[in-house]
């Protein structure tokens, strides 16, 4: 066990080193910078998907998805969350910013979290122009996935000259020949992951097996598809086919003009253009050097009732990301290092934090579909529950079906700059989709371990399916080792016509989810193994047991577009929390009590939002929320108005009222927190960032009445290069 100990000690301080001196060696190099980050907001990752990208927000705790507005598009995105009271205490402050370089591909520019200290924290995103999104929740409720449909580039360098790829026409002809959807999914799959060899031969099957209506489509189609092959003499002839075939085709002007230049482009070939050529193929290497930095001074200070004055927070956050990214029609390799050191001044440095996020490489061979990741990431799929440090592999047996192998060391939250060997998983999970127009499936195996014993053992799987009106994703969890269900959750939206849509949620969980490592809570103790010595191993997992408890939530949500300026949304959730069971002795000989399980409390949310109503491209947001729960009942005013006062300066001031009433006693709370943020854009990769705020309560109790206020106050800059 000391042997052990000692090599993961000397891993922990090897990791240390390594995250900060890249820390440090990269920002001195660069001397450049990007975004300034909250540990509410514990990282922020952008992934590539097959339709675009998700946009990973992972959270210091459990936060629960409720809902979001608009529903389906738009520049910004609100979404409702919820978390517990040991949420809420772990919270330093009650609004957190991380800022993004729009250059990574998506057109994200800024991540907010407000009201962290409440149970109903509000997230924002803002883009730099309008997009299409969904939005979900990972398994354990820590990371919230935003999935934006939008064609991605490679990477964010230069163009290539013509991109003839084809989705809008791909994805029209569903409707022309609804019998071959599932091919026509798997053709655009094919081309946005520009795999042009493998979509000319599902064309072609589509050719063989369509209807009449989709046959000159079709062959336009392929003649594309071999132009962007780089077969010219191929795409002539597929061109050519389609004006024999099809003289009266609704194309022939395009089809007619796309031949000419290629015929022009044949007759003026010379040693210049035969290079050219080469790289249009993709043999030449594409590379690119994007990222940022941004420092932002943090200060929060208390006024008691006895005139005190409390330092609550004074720190500088400085956090760094970089990627380099090289790409050519065969590989696509990528290194990514993001991080944050925070430099305390209230504790002289004795709570400086370092934390990399993220450091990995990875590779994609595109011929073969091969894929694999090796380094500090995260993961939401395939029975992974959030961030490792470790391996994560795939390989595509062809466009529907994918298989994935992952093995790592998960991140100890309380310690993340440390490499925790203690605790080891593996897993493997398939990947099916898209089938049926529209549906995805997978399924997964996994099994971690802590030191010699089981920590985790579970498959389960996950169902997706998504159209233009419609949205369904199911959960399941099942730990095979304490057979019992670990998470079922299902989620779905349904919009009814361009107006009205809604959403329902069911989510029923482990609290937290178990984990034979959970026989620790309630010891007196830091570390599992010191149980070794006074209790068995079977004693050890009916502790982990006993220490868990199950959390069912229901929602349903409505949203009404009133008119072109108005829109009129609201929700109510059901949660209920089982209790736990108490433990006769723990390991200082005391009995553990148990938590007695809680009534159904109820939550009621409305939001009325308009744009363009004091001026241009301004947006404003009214919000009432009513919470009926076990231990008090809390009524919320909410308003949040957002302009661009010049094109480089933004405002958004906000206000907020809230009133809490305890089910106990006469026990009750006033607490109001005016804010104000300034975003001013100096120049066109430089931004300065400026946010105060008020926070004033007043809490009165049957025997005396204790007034405080509070002031906070940020300022920093951020550069994108």
């Amino acid at each position: 066990m000391l042997t052990q100990n000692k090599r993961t000690i000397k891993c922990h301080s090897l990791w240390r080193r390594l995250s900060l001196y890249t820390l440090v060696f990269v920002a001195t190099c660069l001397c450049q910078s990007l975004w300034a980050a909250n540990e509410a907001l514990n990282n922020v990752n952008v992934a590539d998907t097959v339709v675009g990208y998700d946009v990973e927000i992972r959270h210091q705790s459990p936060m629960q998805y409720l809902s979001h507005s608009p529903e389906a598009a738009g520049n910004r995105v609100k979404i409702q969350l919820r978390q517990n009271a040991s949420g809420q205490a772990k919270q330093s402050s009650n609004t957190a910013n991380f800022n993004w370089a729009a250059a990574f591909g998506v057109p994200l520019e800024e991540v907010t979290m407000e009201d962290l200290q409440s149970d109903n924290p509000v997230l924002e995103l803002n883009f730099s122009k309008d997009v299409k999104f969904t939005v979900s929740n990972s398994p354990d409720n820590r990371m919230t996935i935003i999935s934006i449909t939008t064609p991605r580039p490679l990477f964010t360098g230069p163009a290539p000259e013509r991109d003839t790829t084809p989705r809008n026409l791909i994805t029209s002809l569903k409707g022309v020949d609804p019998d071959m959807s599932e091919l026509l999914d798997r053709a655009n799959k094919a081309m946005l992951d520009k795999e042009y060899g493998r979509a000319v031969q599902i064309f072609m099957r589509i050719r063989e097996q369509g209807n009449d209506d989709i046959q000159p489509s079709i062959q336009e189609l392929i003649g594309l598809t071999r132009e962007s092959l780089g077969q010219m003499a191929h795409a002539k002839a597929e061109y050519n086919k389609y004006l024999t075939n099809f003289p009266n085709g609704d194309a022939v002007a395009r089809v007619r003009q796309r031949l000419n230049a290629l015929n022009t482009a044949a007759q003026q070939v010379t040693e210049s253009n035969k290079v050219a050529a080469r790289q249009s193929k993709g043999d030449e290497w594409r590379k690119h050097i994007y990222g940022g930095f941004a420092q932002t001074y943090y200060y929060d200070q208390l006024d008691t009732a006895n005139g005190e004055k409390l330092t609550l927070r004074s720190a500088l956050n400085n956090h760094l990301n970089v990627t380099a990214r090289a790409s050519n029609s065969h590989y696509d390799l990528k290194a990514s290092f993001s991080g944050l050191y925070q430099k305390d001044f209230e504790f002289d440095g004795e709570e400086d934090v370092v934390n990399p996020h993220q450091i990995t490489i990875e590779g994609r061979q595109k011929d073969w579909g091969l894929f694999a990741r090796a380094g500090r990431q995260s993961r939401s799929s395939g029975g992974v529950l959030g961030r490792f440090d470790g391996v994560h592999a795939a390989y595509e047996i062809n466009s529907t079906f994918t298989v994935n192998g992952v093995f790592g060391y998960p991140v100890d939250s309380q310690n993340k700059e440390y490499v925790n060997t203690d605790q080891q998983f593996y897993g493997a999970s398939i990947d099916a989709g898209t089938l049926w127009g529209g549906w995805e499936f997978s399924g997964f195996y996994i099994m971690q371990e802590y030191l010699d014993f089981t920590d985790r053992e579970a498959i389960g799987g996950e169902v997706r399916f998504v159209d233009a009106n419609k949205s369904l994703f199911t959960l399941v969890d099942y730990d095979i080792f304490y057979q019992e269900l670990n998470i079922f959750m299902v989620n779905g939206r349904w919009a009814f016509n361009e107006a009205t849509s809604v959403n329902a949620s069911f989510d029923h969980r482990r609290n937290p989810i178990l984990f034979s490592y959970g026989a620790v809570q309630g010891q007196g103790i830091q570390y599992v193994e010191q149980l070794f010595s006074r209790f068995t191993l079977g004693q050890l997992y009916t502790f982990a047991e006993n220490r868990n408890a199950t959390t069912n939530t229901g929602t349903a949500g409505v949203t009404h577009q009133i008119n072109s300026q108005w829109q009129l949304s609201g929700d109510i959730t059901v949660s209920k929390y089982s209790g736990n069971d108490s433990t006769p002795t723990n390991f200082l000989g005391m009995p553990i009590e148990g938590i007695e399980g809680s009534s159904a409390d109820i939550y009621y949310n409305t939001r009325l939002t308009t744009n363009n109503l004091i001026m241009d491209n301004d947006s404003m947001i009214f919000g009432l929320r009513y919470s009926d729960t076990e231990r008090a009942k809390t009524t919320t005013l909410d308003f949040n108005w957002r302009a661009n006062i010049t094109p480089n300066l933004r405002i958004n001031p906000r206000f907020r009222l809230d009133y809490r009433q305890s089910a106990t006693n006469d026990d009750s709370r006033w607490q109001t927190r005016p804010k104000v943020r300034l975003d001013y854009k100096l120049r066109r990769r430089i931004r300065l960032e400026m946010d105060i705020g008020y926070d004033w309560l007043q809490d009165s109790r049957t025997d005396y009445t204790y007034e405080s206020a509070g002031y906070y106050f940020s300022a920093g800059y951020r550069l994108q290069f």
